[in-house]
């Protein structure tokens, strides 16, 4: 806990010290909100009972404040998507700034600014949680196909940024397909269009956004190795009875549970189903 304590105390004085030199002021206000709540989700959440089932209501909290409240930007995917399309130039130091206190929140705690403190991520979570089609909860994509498709998106949006393959140099993808200005009813028209499916897939299929597209949801993956923070497993503790490999809403659990893989393991969204369901006390966000 002393060690959540600090971590805690640093995110908040550096994020918003790195906020405050370039934002104004409803972004610095978000940032230092963003830092509040997550190291509060960190102090007082996380190592209590019941995490999941909290869980369920207190992702309102993000989806009205960050989301309705302040708006649809500063996001997760608009710091890396606005430093893609500056590519070629001098990218702006906000957008340097911006990338860097999302990677600070990341590297807080795995996945932690993507679970429990972005907007979009909150909305597509909550959705899905609605007891509409209850067998969803069994069906589980292979990581192996939407780290694919996040990745061949990711590829594709440098090829249009610097107009390698396709001819089409500056284009915008991600700000075409986000969904984040839903919280502004401003969708471009491509993310318009697919707006009926992104809700169907919301409420069949876990967090499709930041499965399949969000480039952040990619990079925070990657930073999920060097996190302070995140899900173990105590071997000493554990009886196997996998579990926690059921309830997943990924196949997470199961390469962590199963140690088959190091660098390659499944998106964990820190959302606390393992160590809820854990009746051995044996899982920990450490």
């Amino acid at each position: 806990m002393k060690k959540k304590i600090i971590l805690s105390a640093l995110l908040i004085i550096l994020s918003i010290f790195m906020a405050s030199l370039v934002s104004n002021i409803h972004d610095l206000a978000k940032f230092s909100l963003w830092s509040l709540w997550l190291s509060s989700i960190m102090i007082f959440v996380i190592p209590r009972k019941n995490l999941f089932t909290k869980r369920k209501y207190l992702l309102i909290i993000p989806i009205i404040l960050f989301g309705i409240l302040l708006g649809a930007s500063p996001s997760p995917m608009e710091s890396i998507g606005r430093l893609i399309s500056s590519f070629g130039k001098s990218p702006k130091p906000i957008l340097i700034i911006y990338f860097l206190i999302f990677t600070l929140f990341s590297l807080f705690g795995a996945k932690f600014i993507c679970s429990w403190g972005c907007q979009l991520g909150a909305l597509q979570e909550s959705l899905h949680n609605t007891p509409v089609f209850k067998t969803k909860y069994k069906w589980q994509v292979p990581f192996a196909v939407s780290l694919s498709i996040r990745s061949l998106l990711f590829i594709a949006s440098l090829c249009l940024t610097f107009g390698w393959i396709f001819k089409i140099k500056g284009y915008p993808l991600y700000y075409n397909i986000s969904y984040f200005p839903i919280y502004n009813l401003g969708l471009r028209p491509f993310a318009l269009t697919g707006l009926p499916i992104f809700l169907i897939l919301c409420l069949l299929t876990y967090r499709p956004f930041c499965s399949y597209i969000c480039p952040f949801g990619l990079y925070a993956w990657i930073l999920e190795r060097f996190s302070f923070n995140k899900i173990n497993i105590n071997d000493s503790k554990c009886v196997n009875c996998k579990k926690c490999t059921k309830i997943c809403p990924t196949e997470s659990m199961k390469g962590l549970y199963n140690k088959e893989r190091k660098y390659l393991l499944p998106d964990c969204w820190a959302c606390g189903k393992c160590i809820e369901n854990c009746h051995v006390n044996a899982i920990n966000f450490d």
